[in-house]
């Protein structure tokens, strides 16, 4: 329970998006409620281009997440991103599994950290 709130609590760099957003707490809970409504959309693109091994189209799905994930302060689902684009581009299918796993259990976290704010915990 301690290491899944010290995941929690390192999933979103809540300082740094209050920072980017000039401290303004509905428009960083209205990004996060865009992010809950495109990611899912983005993750089934990403499921769609793996299933058919279309490296180029992991690589770009891979490359959207980042983005998503990074202007948000979300570091370790960031990187988990950037590790499917990076083995899309590598063509590293064995890499690939790894990859996804990581951007799985990042995105949960995030999830649920978003559940939290949204129900109005403190960030």
């Amino acid at each position: 329970m301690e290491q899944e709130t010290q995941m929690d609590s390192a999933a979103i760099d809540f300082q740094e998006l209050l920072d980017r957003v000039e401290q303004d707490r509905d428009l960083m809970r209205e990004l996060f409620a865009m992010f809950r409504e495109e990611y899912p959309r983005q993750r089934l693109a990403l499921q769609q281009a793996v299933d058919a091994m279309a490296m180029p189209q992991i690589q770009a799905a891979g490359h959207t997440l980042k983005g998503m994930c990074a202007n948000l302060a979300m570091k370790a689902a960031a990187q988990a991103a950037a590790s499917v684009e990076m083995a899309a581009k590598l063509q590293s299918t064995a890499d690939l599994p790894g990859a996804l796993a990581a951007l799985d259990q990042a995105a949960d976290v995030v999830m649920r950290v978003l559940d939290r704010t949204v129900a109005g915990e403190p960030a």
